[in-house]
């Protein structure tokens, strides 16, 4: 016999009900209806918990003894490499300890359980009606009733994956917020850095540009040199941003343990800010080098 103190997690279930179409038993049985209605002590372990447990060993016919009771395993659920989006729980199939459900709510909570039923229709057109009904018939069971503001004082929680997916929505919407600002704070803090830089450059230059000046350039062709070299600098950083970013999909993949995609059409739009952002905050450095006087300028040291 194995005492389970902390390593795995009971959890109650039907009888004759696998936990998703692709769980088959490895060994033994699952338990049946007569087990179920009579709170046996019997149980269906996981295929790491009995790993865990027993350490290779046949574990079928032993006993686990959890919270102080007695189960004796009747079976060993084969292991899951996956499990179908549809039918998943937020249990972990290979890590799980399962026993009757009547028997996990009469033994070994010490308080009250909670009980999660999971329900599947056949239209889904038609969830938000089904979820009517479902409360509906909770409501009568549990002989629920509405409080003095005219709202059901309910004892359950329904969820549909619409309200799932809903939640989701809302979070990426505010996280996706939550980027943009972020991007338009780092585009200001950059765009003063590149008008500081370029200021210098001005300051250095000072004798440079009279000199162009005094040979015959323009004012708009200072402008014009000093906004490419704005613009040019701040490609440059964008070119060093998009490659970091392309190198660090793979890890946005591992952390979030799924797909991290590239939008290629994001790539010309990072470009065209970085440039958009290089001329909006290079033009006072170019006109202030456009505005000199050619003959101070000359005397500049």
């Amino acid at each position: 016999s194995m005492i389970a103190d902390g390593k795995v997690q009971p959890v109650g279930w039907p009888a004759g009900d696998l936990l998703t179409s692709e769980a088959f038993l490895a060994r033994g049985r699952f338990f049946t209806h007569s087990e179920v209605a009579a709170g046996a002590q019997v149980c269906v372990l996981g295929y790491k918990t009995a790993d865990d447990l027993f350490l290779g060993d046949d574990p079928i016919g032993q006993t686990v003894w959890i919270n102080r009771k007695p189960c004796e395993v009747i079976g060993v659920i084969a292991e899951l490499e996956t499990v179908d989006e549809q039918e998943r729980t937020r249990s972990k199939p290979n890590e799980t300890f399962y026993l009757p459900v009547s028997t996990a709510v009469q033994n070994l909570f010490e308080n009250d359980p909670w009980v999660e039923i999971t329900a599947r229709v056949t239209d889904e057109a038609r969830m938000d009606e089904a979820k009517t009904q479902i409360a509906a018939h909770l409501r009568l069971r549990h002989g629920i009733e509405q409080g003095n503001d005219g709202k059901w004082l309910d004892d359950f929680r329904l969820t549909t994956k619409k309200d799932i997916l809903g939640v989701q929505q809302d979070a990426a919407r505010t996280f996706s917020v939550l980027l943009a600002a972020l991007a338009v704070v780092s585009l200001v803090v950059g765009g003063f850095g590149i008008m500081n830089v370029m200021l210098v450059s001005v300051t250095e230059r000072t004798r440079e540009i009279g000199v162009r000046m005094a040979v015959g350039a323009r004012q708009q062709d200072v402008v014009l040199q000093f906004l490419l070299e704005a613009a040019l600098l701040s490609l440059a950083g964008g070119l060093v941003g998009i490659l970091v970013g392309i190198l660090a999909i793979p890890l946005a993949a591992s952390l979030n343990a799924g797909l991290a995609l590239l939008d290629p059409a994001s790539i010309p739009v990072a470009l065209l800010v970085a440039l958009a952002t290089g001329i909006i905050f290079g033009l006072y450095p170019a006109l202030r080098a456009a505005r000199l006087d050619p003959i101070e300028a000359l005397r500049y040291e």
